[in-house]
């Protein structure tokens, strides 16, 4: 759950739970090599990897005092420590606590580990996760990932989506422009309280409608999609 700025995490480490012990010994590792960004995944589907007050963690997860901990020794080496709750997607833990937030295509099939945002409950939800744990982390950057969330092919089976979009981006918005409309949601969220928001590239192409807000940093990590100009981000 752990990767250094320039990387993405793997699926060992994305779903994998790492010790405080081994955190520790990583955080001095990194400062030995001369490198300065610790990125923290703390949630997949397959676990909630640091304590919630909602009790979202199984017993494998970091306490919020073990993350403060490793928050001040990043700070003594220097080290930027970079935290991820990943939304829309990726949510499948949480959700098993939430079924009603889980999306649901017109056919009333589920996606189990994907949320859905049409629905007022669900964004309070995200947004009570985030307030949660911005205060725990001092630093510049907030990581939402926003990663894998659907294909292009696959926003058609989801009509609440672009319900969705078109009511809050307008009437010429798509699916897939709901997304960036969230993500400039909880950028606003972030930057009032003084924090930087980062995601992964997977829903930026260069014809889209809705461009994100340009304060927000884009991760590359995926060749899935042409590459965005430099004009653009």
């Amino acid at each position: 759950m752990a990767a250094v700025r320039g990387t993405r995490p793997d699926d060992r480490h994305r779903r994998k739970h790492h010790s405080y012990d081994w955190l520790v010994a990583h955080i001095k590792e990194l400062a030995y090599l001369k490198l300065n960004y610790l990125h923290l995944h703390f949630s997949d589907d397959e676990g909630w990897r640091i304590q919630s007050r909602d009790g979202l963690q199984p017993p494998q997860s970091l306490t919020k005092d073990q993350v403060r901990s490793l928050i001040e020794l990043a700070k003594r080496h220097h080290i930027t420590v970079v935290p991820e709750i990943d939304m829309p997607g990726h949510l499948g833990w949480a959700l098993r606590s939430h079924p009603e937030f889980q999306l649901k295509d017109a056919d009333g099939n589920v996606a189990p580990n994907k949320i859905d945002y049409s629905i007022p409950a669900a964004r309070a939800f995200l947004r009570d996760l985030v307030e949660e744990y911005l205060p725990l982390f001092p630093g510049a950057y907030w990581h939402m990932g926003s990663d894998e969330f659907l294909g292009e092919a696959e926003f058609a089976k989801y009509p609440q989506l672009d319900a969705y979009a078109k009511e809050t981006l307008g009437s010429s918005a798509t699916a897939k422009d709901g997304i960036h409309g969230l993500i400039n949601e909880f950028n606003h969220l972030v930057r009032s309280r003084g924090r930087t928001l980062r995601v992964w590239n997977d829903t930026f192409t260069p014809d889209d409608a809705f461009p994100v807000d340009e304060n927000v940093v884009v991760e590359w990590w995926t060749d899935l999609n042409t590459p965005i100009p430099s004009t653009t981000r």
